[in-house]
């Protein structure tokens, strides 16, 4: 039986944890171990965590000062035992046939060393709030520069993969590491699969990291890709056809984000580097797309 390894990092999640918990609990496939990697959490996550600890139902690690999720997921990566490991972070949730569904998947593709199923954010009663498109997988290396798609939720990788590549834990890429992550497996393991349904949910909450928006840092992580994709021989090699358009992304990335909080002659500068940077790029009916809504809104604000 294939046996799966789950990541959990966590801080102060006390409240919501046991959700995700009982969401891995309740899988239909069961050869799975959970390693909860806690970083530093002042709240009661340590005793409400206690009992499953004692029960053998999980294994727990606790971090001596909160060192975000990427030393997390490597701590957790340091003592996996799983053919596969998969993350999931403390507020999100596993669909129950999730592992089933990857086990049949693995017994197919043998061959395939990273794949991922299908994700939607949900409310705290698991209704669907919202859906995510996908783009096609023929050609990962351009699709996973041009946005995360895998973000950090029902993706595996084999130990081939995590036991030889770790998350880059740099401050300043905080926010982006998972982005940063795959784009580096990616350029070594460009075939992907995916399972086309959706098996995981993210939990929609004030407190999401994703909801904190800050642009500038968001800008800054993007720039810490670029750079690597600059100044990394390997990186660069392999993605030189698309670091082009992955500057003029930066920037889309930050117009989208201006529009979201209402600066919307902000978001026409970033749209005009886009344009500037990659005018040709096939991300150019995006450009439109959102500069069409910015120029209405700038205009109804006049």
């Amino acid at each position: 039986m294939i046996n799966f390894s789950i990541i959990i990092p966590t801080y102060n999640r006390a409240e919501l944890i046991i959700s995700t918990l009982n969401s891995v609990f309740n899988q239909t496939y069961t050869n799975f171990e959970i390693i909860v990697v806690d970083n530093c959490s002042t709240d009661n996550t340590r005793e409400i965590l206690l009992p499953f600890v004692e029960a053998g139902k999980i294994k727990y690690i606790q971090h001596e000062e909160n060192y975000e999720r990427a030393r997390s997921r490597n701590t957790g990566m340091d003592v996996a035992k799983g053919e596969f490991v998969t993350f999931l972070d403390s507020d999100d949730f596993l669909y129950k046939n999730c592992l089933k569904d990857a086990e049949s998947f693995i017994k197919i593709n043998s061959d395939i060393k990273i794949f991922h199923n299908l994700y939607e954010l949900v409310n705290s009663d698991k209704e669907t709030v919202k859906t995510y498109s996908f783009p096609p997988i023929n050609n990962a290396q351009k699709e996973i520069l041009m946005g995360n798609f895998l973000s950090c939720i029902g993706i595996f990788i084999h130990k081939d993969i995590y036991e030889n590549y770790r998350f880059d834990l740099a401050p300043e890429l905080i926010g982006s590491e998972d982005h940063e992550y795959w784009i580096r497996i990616i350029a070594d393991y460009s075939i992907i699969g995916r399972i086309n349904k959706v098996n995981a949910g993210i939990l929609e909450h004030p407190d999401r990291t994703v909801n904190q928006l800050d642009i500038t840092k968001s800008i800054n992580r993007k720039k810490y890709i670029l750079e690597k994709l600059r100044t990394d021989k390997h990186l660069t090699l392999k993605y030189s056809k698309w670091i082009k358009q992955f500057e003029a992304y930066i920037n889309i990335f930050a117009a989208s984000d201006s529009n979201s909080i209402g600066t919307y002659r902000k978001s026409c500068v970033f749209l005009y580097n886009a344009i500037r940077i990659d005018l040709n790029s096939a991300s150019t009916i995006f450009f439109k797309k959102v500069l069409g809504i910015t120029i209405l809104k700038i205009l109804k604000i006049k």
